[in-house]
């Protein structure tokens, strides 16, 4: 599940998405007994998007971007764990249409970042003594917050670019 605000009253939405991460937080640190850590979580996030001329996938542009955050690990049974969260997260895609050589070309970046709150339960399955295998699910909320599109475009010697700031 994810739930995307698009609401022109920014100020009041992102004061609501706060409340509702507090209230996560000290929700999911209230409701246990045993202590609960928390776990630094980063990666790289890929994305892939292309379409032909008839509006069919063609081969992918991959986009790389990242995420950060912090998610907590609450014992709940002898496999199952709670972890709620705070991630900043990069998005987004990469259309490219022809060659930058070529008279028909096309390129169009968007970079959004969003503020995620997952809330996934996860089994840890023991692999070995020091080892686990897991597996997890679970909603999150999400909020843009900022970004960038850019475009670049060549037709028949004509050229343009773009580039501006999301908000």
């Amino acid at each position: 599940i994810e739930i995307i605000f698009l609401n022109p009253k920014k100020s009041d939405m992102r004061n609501k998405f706060l409340l509702v991460v507090l209230f996560t937080l000290t929700i999911s640190y209230s409701a246990f007994s045993q202590q609960p850590r928390a776990i630094l979580k980063a990666g790289v996030n890929l994305a892939n998007v292309s379409i032909t001329d008839n509006g069919n996938i063609d081969d992918a542009n991959m986009l790389t971007s990242f995420q950060v955050g912090l998610v907590g690990d609450i014992h709940v049974t002898s496999l199952l764990f709670f972890q709620p969260g705070l991630v900043f997260t990069g998005k987004g895609s990469k259309i490219e249409i022809g060659r930058p050589s070529e008279n028909l070309y096309m390129k169009q970046t968007s970079n959004p970042f969003y503020i995620e709150v997952p809330a996934n339960l996860v089994v840890k399955l023991p692999f070995n003594n020091e080892s686990h295998f897991f597996v997890g699910a679970g909603p999150y909320g999400a909020i843009g917050i900022a970004g960038k599109a850019k475009s670049d475009a060549n037709v028949l010697g004509f050229t343009s670019q773009s580039e501006h700031n999301i908000e």
